[in-house]
């Protein structure tokens, strides 16, 4: 990762748990960064697996990433993508492709006791 994306990632986190920590079940940092193989112009994926699907807290966390790429400059996007655990269990059970990337491939960030 480079020092700009790692704070990123970093201020990323804990703005989203700031904003809704109580829903957030796990955190994980996939595609291109989580590689490696990131370019300047790649996005920063985080996989943001909640307890339920909310609305409102799901507009926080992103206005608090939004806040943290102004912070910065926009030198990278951060692109948050929300899924139940339930999903994202079903979703590993049956094998797609989505979630089994992000298991092979993703850095856990952070994940509830």
């Amino acid at each position: 990762m480079q020092s700009d994306a790692s704070a990123m990632i970093s201020e990323a986190k804990h703005a989203i748990l700031e904003k809704a920590g109580k829903h957030v079940r796990l955190l994980v940092l996939y595609g291109s960064e989580a590689r490696r193989e990131a370019t300047p112009e790649s996005d920063i994926d985080l996989l943001v697996v909640l307890d339920v699907r909310d609305a409102s807290a799901e507009q926080l966390m992103e206005d608090a990433v939004y806040d943290v790429m102004w912070k910065h400059g926009f030198p990278r996007l951060v692109s948050l993508c929300f899924m139940t655990a339930g999903d994202f269990q079903r979703q590993s059970q049956r094998g797609y492709s989505f979630v089994r990337n992000v298991e092979e491939e993703g850095i856990v960030l952070w994940q509830a006791a």
